[in-house]
């Protein structure tokens, strides 16, 4: 994806915020109170790449060597997620920038990550060390490092509490680039709509929202554990859809359990 394909949103106070699961056709829902940070840009630096790092993994050869720091080789990928380590002081995880625990449920973080040249491959680990990628079910491992399956230059994603995920990045053209790193990110303190049919309407499109596919394709048994953990549910199933009044009363039915 091209980054002038998609203009990311900065949320205000009342929008809708969907975030689907494809491998479960579930859904988290949220209301947005108030977006806090008013600035929303987050200049990172040179993506983390060291000499002193192991080589990559290479899409002609076996492995590729990093020539410099914060420079991406020719031909070459991250096999194993980057991860967001960044130096913030008290922050919950001098590994993951944007990682919390559960005492930060209220609030959740929309991520946009964008590189420079805007040609690198980028995906997602969810979770971390998790490659999700697939095609047709799970015949064909896809992402970054083949063919397709990638975003190229921007990527987005929500960061939930207790939940790693973690960058990968490659290089499919023939020549070693300097590299840059951005993001675009909200920080949100949120609440999940209390009214099913409010749900429904959103899930089914007839309520404004947006809406985030996260890339979990297989889902990892750490992920309905950490969702159940901070909110309450893990999902609101969209296969129901189609039948309004089982949606309605389903959706009822979890929201008697959501903590936020």
């Amino acid at each position: 994806m091209a980054t002038d394909e998609k203009k990311f949103p900065n949320f205000k106070a009342n929008d809708y915020l969907a975030v689907t699961i494809p491998a479960t056709q579930s859904a988290m829902v949220f209301r947005v109170k108030v977006r806090v940070n008013p600035e929303q840009m987050l200049q990172y630096g040179a993506l983390p790449l060291a000499t002193s790092d192991p080589a990559l993994s290479g899409m002609d050869a076996a492995t590729v060597s990093i020539p410099a720091a914060g420079v991406m080789p020719g031909r070459a990928y991250t096999a194993i997620g980057r991860g967001y380590s960044m130096a913030l002081t008290n922050a919950y995880d001098a590994t993951d920038m944007w990682y919390t625990n559960e005492d930060y449920r209220d609030r959740i973080f929309y991520i946009v990550a964008k590189t420079t040249p805007s040609f690198l491959q980028l995906g997602l680990e969810f979770p971390k060390g998790v490659q999700q990628y697939r095609f047709q079910r799970d015949n064909v491992m896809a992402g970054v490092g083949t063919n397709f399956g990638f975003s190229r230059g921007a990527i987005e994603t929500v960061q939930f509490p207790n939940i790693h995920q973690s960058l990968r990045i490659g290089n499919d053209s023939n020549l070693p680039v300097y590299t840059g790193l951005t993001y675009q990110y909200n920080e949100l303190i949120i609440e999940t709509p209390r009214d099913p049919l409010t749900i429904y309407n959103i899930l089914a499109g007839r309520i404004p929202s947006y809406r985030v596919d996260l890339p979990i394709m297989v889902q990892d048994s750490s992920i309905p554990i950490q969702l159940q953990k901070d909110y309450g549910y893990t999902g609101f199933d969209m296969t129901l859809l189609s039948t309004p009044n089982d949606a309605v009363t389903e959706y009822g039915n979890i929201l008697k359990g959501v903590i936020i």
